[in-house]
């Protein structure tokens, strides 16, 4: 199987404890379970909606406001973000407009319509959502 990133042959092992086969692309790195594994839309919303991501947790604001504290100072100050992948709540894109950035925010489950096409955004802020892609390189390639 190729890559779902830069579309090079991997190698495939299988995780002791799981049994799940994955793929790992020595050309860059990438590793992904077969896709026989992939959930369907509805069986991933169930299981996100069982995440606790509370937009008043201060833990969780913590967390997203160090990723901005790393991230901001090596991209300047861009006029407009994404946050792709926000999840339930559009909390990063809360604290980048609190930064003085327009952010627009995107959640395939959540927020499906919320993407602006003709929009050319100067910083995308994506966490903990690539590894849940099951064709990324569509994903970079699009965005």
């Amino acid at each position: 199987m190729n890559c779902h990133i830069c579309d090079k042959p991997t190698e495939s092992f299988i995780h002791e404890k799981t049994n799940i086969t994955y793929y790992h692309c020595n050309a860059c790195e990438y590793i992904f379970k077969t896709p026989e594994c992939y959930q369907d839309f509805s069986t991933q919303k169930e299981r996100y909606n069982l995440h606790e991501n509370d937009e008043n947790d201060e833990g969780y604001q913590a967390y997203f406001q160090r990723f901005l504290d790393f991230t901001l100072p090596l991209v300047g100050k861009p006029n407009i973000a994404l946050d792709f992948g926000c999840g339930r709540s559009s909390l990063l894109a809360s604290l980048l407009e609190k930064e003085g950035i327009n952010c627009d925010y995107y959640d395939p489950i959540y927020h499906p319509i919320t993407l602006n096409d003709s929009k050319k955004y100067e910083l995308i802020v994506s966490t903990e959502v690539f590894e849940h892609l099951h064709q990324p390189r569509v994903v970079f390639e699009y965005l």
